[in-house]
């Protein structure tokens, strides 16, 4: 198991974050009213950039 500074270091992890911060801003400014099954397909297109 990674401990805390190993987890903080990943650089990849931090890239990752960054792009899907980046992403759910886009859709967060846009103000766009979305279905339920929209957001989901939104939703699972940003937590891919997680991963």
């Amino acid at each position: 198991m990674k401990d805390f500074n190993e987890f903080q270091s990943n650089t990849h992890l931090n890239e990752d974050m960054n792009k899907f911060v980046l992403n759910f801003k886009k859709y967060y400014r846009e103000g766009k009213l979305m279905s339920f099954k929209n957001w989901i397909k939104v939703m699972d297109e940003l937590l891919d950039d997680l991963g």
